[in-house]
């Protein structure tokens, strides 16, 4: 198979409108399940991708699409983390895997790519204090729209619905179809329509409450120029961690790309990259560089499994 591009994974996929998944250039992802059979819910942490394989890997923050059965005394995983994914092909507008789950394999599973004419589909928050922190709201062309909540503030999860966007007005309102996440996101408990002020200024926009301005949060639209820019801007910040990777590696006669390839072919398992790393005196920085991930995403990677990345 011909290796894959990661730069075509970023943006929106939709899946027959009932479940659709946000892959950031900076190495984090939302998955929303709002109407399949498995249990509806949010996901959110970060992913890996091997261009070669095309598997894809996640370390989840925040999971709520998860469901228990009394009759069968078992949890019923929803999202995106339930299964071994890989990606088969990707091109401008079409995302195709093969899905194993419980010894099944479901192959050929294709995915839209969420389009909008009228304006950028796709808008995310930047890092915070804490990288796996973030709102996601997707609006798509044929009129509806998904929201991610994950801010360990106001109750986290997903809402799914109808939106009417006008550009000369800056202002979006949003009709709710389902709230998953009470008092929190778009929609206060019992309210089915909302309308919102939002500012677009090229890749930026903020949206607020109409009335309510001053109470607002910050977006960035997901285009190519900002990704290409956030790949830029991570390529100067990592590449001296990835010269210092490359050095020290060398010492041990291994090259960056084995290094990699080790990674993201043990990206389940954290606690042995931890000890590898620790063997190999192969400190956080240099694992950023290695994969090409920022450092908070590294950090957040081993945080999720309790292991302190700043003492390898």
């Amino acid at each position: 198979m011909e290796p894959l591009d990661l730069n075509a994974l970023y943006g929106a996929w939709v899946y027959e409108n009932k479940l659709a998944v946000v892959f950031l250039p900076d190495g984090r992802f939302q998955s929303f399940d709002y109407d399949s059979d498995l249990p509806d819910g949010l996901e959110v942490g970060t992913y890996s991708f091997n261009e070669s394989s095309g598997a894809i890997g996640f370390q989840i923050s925040y999971d709520d699409s998860r469901m228990y059965d009394a009759d069968s005394a078992q949890w019923w995983d929803g999202g995106f983390s339930s299964a071994d994914l890989k990606v088969t092909s990707i091109t401008s507008d079409q995302l195709v895997i093969d899905v194993e789950s419980e010894g099944l394999l479901e192959q050929g599973i294709g995915f839209t790519k969420v389009e909008n004419q009228q304006i950028q589909p796709v808008w995310y928050t930047t890092p915070g204090s804490d990288s796996g922190d973030f709102f996601t709201l997707v609006l798509a062309g044929a009129g509806w729209f998904l929201w991610g909540e994950n801010d360990n503030n106001l109750p986290d999860g997903l809402e799914y619905g109808d939106f009417l966007y006008r550009a000369e007005a800056d202002s979006v309102e949003f009709t709710n179809q389902l709230d998953y996440n009470d008092e929190g996101g778009i929609f206060n408990r019992g309210i089915s329509e909302q309308e919102f002020k939002f500012s677009v200024d090229g890749s930026n926009a903020t949206l607020a409450v109409v009335g309510v301005e001053e109470d607002y949060i910050q977006f960035v639209a997901l285009t190519t120029e900002a990704y290409q820019t956030s790949a830029d801007d991570l390529a100067s910040d990592s590449k001296t961690n990835f010269q210092l990777a490359s050095e020290h590696l060398a010492n041990f006669n291994l090259s960056v790309d084995i290094a990699k390839n080790f990674l993201l072919d043990n990206v389940d398992s954290p606690e042995y990259i931890f000890t590898i790393a620790q063997d190999y005196h192969v400190n956080e920085a240099m694992l950023a560089g290695i994969v090409g991930l920022e450092l908070l995403t590294v950090r957040g990677y081993f945080e999720g499994y309790g292991l302190d990345s700043s003492l390898l």
